[in-house]
């Protein structure tokens, strides 16, 4: 029996705040695999990563970008949230990390928090990170991805298609080069 799968990383899905997450549209795709019979989901690396994907800063530290918003929101943690601009690009401004400090901010640390901080490498992570300044940490955080016109071009024929209720099929092609994990696999959940 033949397994299907889909290669789509986490930046790329719907976001009210600029880049894909773990939140309430994540569960939604997994929800639309399912109903299409795809069995697997590839996302690709989820860590904290120095300008590449496949170059990780840690195997133990996930990329803060992915931290969901709406998820901090539900656990009372963050009070308001304000929505960007929908637009065709990922960004990767710092806009979530205001709302991160406020969650910090109002975290009890619980029995649970203790033993997660016993993790060595969480720890020598944490010490890493620290000892980097605000410029560092923003450089090492803000080009995970190199972005091409015609991948933008991509993207928004693909989410054009997936805001459409009446469409079922999308066909794409793309040039050697240009990055075909959008184009090539997306439009086969569907």
């Amino acid at each position: 029996m033949k397994e299907r799968g889909i290669l789509l990383p986490i930046f790329s899905l719907p976001s009210k705040y600029g880049i894909g997450d773990f939140g309430y549209e994540a569960y939604e795709f997994i929800d639309i695999l399912s109903e299409n019979n795809i069995d697997y989901w590839e996302i690709l690396p989820i860590n904290a990563c120095d300008k590449l994907p496949y170059s990780p800063i840690s195997y133990y530290a996930l990329n803060e970008y992915y931290i969901s918003l709406d998820k901090l929101k539900d656990m009372g943690l963050i009070k308001n949230i304000e929505y960007k601009e929908k637009k065709s690009r990922i960004t990767y401004d710092g806009f979530k990390f205001r709302y991160y400090k406020e969650a910090y901010n109002n975290f009890n640390k619980t029995e649970e928090y203790y033993r997660f901080k016993e993790n060595v490498k969480i720890m020598q992570y944490s010490e890493y990170m620290s000892k980097k300044t605000k410029e560092e940490q923003e450089q090492l955080f803000s080009g995970c991805i190199e972005w091409r016109d015609e991948q933008v071009k991509m993207m928004s024929t693909i989410a054009d298609f997936f805001d459409d209720p009446n469409e079922r099929r999308l066909l794409l092609e793309a040039p050697t080069g240009m990055g075909k994990t959008l184009g090539y696999l997306v439009p086969a959940a569907y």
